[in-house]
């Protein structure tokens, strides 16, 4: 009974998020007025922005295809009672006055469950150059014998409208938000993903698990209990809910990770949340309201105070989140080596000094020096660029060749392009994760039942980069 109540709860905390599976999901939140970028498995960089109503909300998304193609869509979504017993005939997009029935992408057919629809539609050229000369937008859904489902476009989004068609793919730093030019990164939440190569799911679930669960102390592993973290298997067997045990400001770290089989390894994608619970009470007349629990996103903490900046915690957790997944990487795939490293110590953000050059291994380094800064990894910049950005960008189960700009002291810039060496992760050095799990994690950190991943229930990845293409469905 308890499992059924709070799988109400997370449906009803979280609707104003969790139209059905069915729609575009993200592992972060998303708001009115700004642009995010998602990268999906197979190197497909989506940038976006979306336009969110009462019971609707578009998006405008800008594909740069891993096959080196450029394209725009529309992703149009809508949850009202008409769903159900009308039929769908059109919708408008009206910008500046001028109304534009949108096309729907070839091959793919709007997806109805219940109440709630989503479609793709195209967005030609001059529809682009009107969306860039845009002061005003709307959109209407039109249903046969029925009044249309109006919406106007708040101006800071009609202004991320026409950002998003100036920015290029190097603009994607990291999944989420794209960051602004005076931007620290470590004052954004990150939000981890990461593709592991010669991996199986449940080998990256048991390490990671491993990581957050297990301390080493005088060279022995301990297993934490007092904040480590209870594992709960889902109704989907590649996706995991991780909530800790201890609290923070009233909150429960509430963690879902998606461990995806795609090509030759696993896509892990990370949604960071927040548990809360409000206990209880009695009214003036004795009824007892039961309490409830509340989810959020870690960037919608807003209980900071004069005394606890608690989103500052959430904010620090977002990047261990990230560096214990990279950790995973490394000790289940192994280290790729482009012959030179930077000086991190005490940089909050890129660009970022080089310490060492290994001109043996990599001859075409030989004019890189110490001290010079490496200021864009494949044209993109590392201005903008955290210590776990630059380690997303070096690793992530991207090897191969990398184009480098480095600049000398005297302002010189150089282009290395590099063939990445990869020292491999030997199989007789890895750790038995699972074994130590079962050995020396107490069984009650385990869910001995099954939480059902419902349609109401939020989910936190996001699954869709390119509707057209072939990636993770």
């Amino acid at each position: 009974m308890n499992k059924i109540k709070r799988i109400l709860l997370i449906s009803l905390c979280l609707i104003i998020w969790a139209i059905p599976y069915l729609v575009q999901a993200s592992p972060f939140d998303v708001e009115n007025g700004k642009v995010y970028g998602h990268r999906g498995p197979d190197g497909t960089i989506s940038l976006f922005a979306k336009a969110i109503g009462g019971n609707w909300n578009f998006s405008i998304n800008k594909v740069f295809s891993h096959e080196g193609q450029m394209y725009y869509f529309l992703s149009a979504e809508l949850e009202d009672r008409k769903v159900e017993k009308k039929h769908l005939t059109s919708v408008t997009l009206t910008i500046n006055g001028k109304s534009v029935m949108l096309q729907q992408l070839k091959d793919l057919q709007p997806v109805i469950v219940g109440n709630s629809y989503q479609e793709y539609y195209s967005v030609p050229e001059d529809v682009l150059q009107q969306i860039a000369q845009a002061t005003e937008m709307s959109i209407a859904f039109q249903f046969d014998g029925a009044s249309p489902e109006n919406g106007a476009v708040k101006d800071s989004t009609v202004k991320a409208f026409k950002r998003l068609i100036l920015m290029e793919k190097n603009s994607y730093i990291r999944e989420g938000r794209v960051l602004e030019a005076t931007e620290e990164p470590s004052k954004v939440f990150f939000h981890p993903q990461i593709f592991i190569p010669n991996a199986k799911p449940e080998e990256v679930l048991d390490t990671l698990v491993y990581e957050i669960n297990f301390d080493t102390y005088k060279g022995k592993e301990e297993f934490n209990y007092s904040s480590g973290y209870f594992i709960n298997h889902t109704s989907d067997p590649d996706v995991t809910q991780l909530v800790c045990r201890s609290s923070f400001g009233g909150t429960t770290d509430f963690v879902t990770v998606a461990c995806r089989p795609y090509s030759n390894g696993v896509w892990v994608t990370i949604g960071l949340m927040m548990q809360s619970y409000t206990p209880g009470s009695y009214g003036y007349n004795g009824a007892y309201f039961p309490g409830s629990v509340q989810y959020s996103f870690y960037e919608n903490d807003s209980s900071d105070s004069l005394l606890v900046n608690t989103k500052d915690y959430w904010r620090t957790n977002s990047e261990l989140w990230a560096s214990k997944l990279h950790s995973v990487y490394n000790q289940l795939y192994g280290k790729i080596d482009y012959g030179f490293s930077v000086e991190r110590k005490d940089i909050k953000k890129g660009p970022f000094k080089v310490s060492t050059v290994d001109f043996k291994k990599f001859p075409s380094l030989d004019n890189v020096s110490v001290g010079d800064l490496l200021v864009a990894i494949d044209g993109v910049s590392t201005a903008l660029m955290g210590v776990r950005d630059l380690d997303c960008f070096l690793d992530n189960g991207i090897s191969g060749q990398r184009t480098f700009t480095f600049k000398s002291i005297t302002g010189e810039e150089k282009k290395v392009t590099i063939l990445s060496q990869v020292q491999l992760t030997a199989p007789e050095t890895r750790k038995d994760y699972r074994k130590i799990l079962m050995d020396k994690m107490p069984k009650w950190f385990v869910e001995k039942g099954i939480t059902t991943l419902s349609p109401k229930t939020i989910f936190l990845e996001s699954n869709i980069c390119d509707p057209l293409g072939t990636g993770i469905k």
